[in-house]
């Protein structure tokens, strides 16, 4: 849940009321980069750590192996302190990869 002062002060609401979706404001916009990728086609890869991976297109009918793969690639870019935020509950995350479970879908990057 985010705070309701860096909601206000960060966090766009949709003009039409009757959708629930929100929108980062320009501020924030101009200074992160946000990119789409297609986890299960490969390695994921990328130049530097990352702050914060938001998983919104994989569930728990992933397979074991494909997603011990995946929270393996996950941890190797994601920076100590960072955030894994997945849409769905996932029963698979092992124990020894170095995530924290700190809200039913939000998994913290720890050291080990």
């Amino acid at each position: 849940m985010v705070p309701s002062g860096l909601r206000r002060k960060y966090l766009l609401r949709s003009k039409d009321q009757s959708q629930k979706l929100i929108r980062v404001n320009s501020q924030i916009r101009d200074v992160v980069r946000f990119r789409r990728v297609r986890s299960l086609d490969g390695e994921l890869s990328f130049r530097e750590p990352i702050d914060i991976i938001f998983c919104s297109s994989l569930n728990s009918q992933v397979g074991k192996d494909t997603w011990s793969r995946l929270t393996a690639s996950f941890c190797r870019y994601l920076m100590p302190g960072g955030y894994l935020f997945l849409r769905d509950p996932h029963p698979q995350i092992e124990a020894q990869v170095p995530l924290q479970l700190v809200a039913p879908t939000i998994y913290k990057r720890i050291e080990l």
